[in-house]
């Protein structure tokens, strides 16, 4: 377990995990419009057939990721609520992909910065990994913001589609 100000982060399971991802993903108010995104990519792009095929794949790659190859640590608040989780995807290899999710009521106060900064220092003292990939939705400037705060370098895209839609970044041992 890791205590910081505010939060309580402590592993959890993958049943635990979806509550939350679920319900944030359902949040009618998100932070960001996947679908008009991707409609404005197609069309200011002028993309065909090919290029559509290839966000398609990119999208698949992304969705098939080894949930039950995961990590998973959840952030409580004082009051035990359970406000954010964060997945370490392929935790078997030597760098691991991070996503995190915030629950609505909680963003925007400071909580993810908190959450996986510490969760960070923790996962380098207890693993020898070099770097975390933390790839986010071009779209979604929430995660943007805090990727630049972590200080992550964004990686060259293995694709015209994948850097379209996705920046992946590295977070380094610091």
């Amino acid at each position: 377990m890791i205590k910081t100000e505010r939060l309580e982060i402590r592993e959890i399971d993958n049943e635990t995990a979806y509550l939350i991802e679920h319900n944030s993903e359902n949040n009618e108010d998100k932070t960001y419009d996947f679908s008009s995104f991707m409609h404005e990519i197609v069309q200011d792009n002028g993309f065909g057939v090919d290029e559509i095929l290839e966000i398609i794949q990119v999208l698949a790659k992304v969705i098939k990721r080894d949930s039950n190859n995961s990590m998973i640590f959840g952030a409580y608040d004082s009051e035990n609520n359970l406000i954010a989780c964060a997945r370490f995807y392929n935790s078997q290899s030597n760098t691991p992909e991070i996503s995190i999710t915030v629950d609505k009521p909680y963003r925007q106060n400071g909580y993810a910065t908190e959450f996986l900064t510490s969760l960070l220092q923790y996962m380098f003292k207890i693993r020898n990994d070099e770097y975390y990939i933390y790839r986010i939705i071009k779209c979604n400037k929430a995660s943007e913001k805090l990727i630049n705060k972590l200080g992550g370098v964004l990686q060259k895209p293995e694709t015209k589609a994948e850097g379209l839609i996705f920046g992946d970044y590295d977070l380094f041992r610091q």
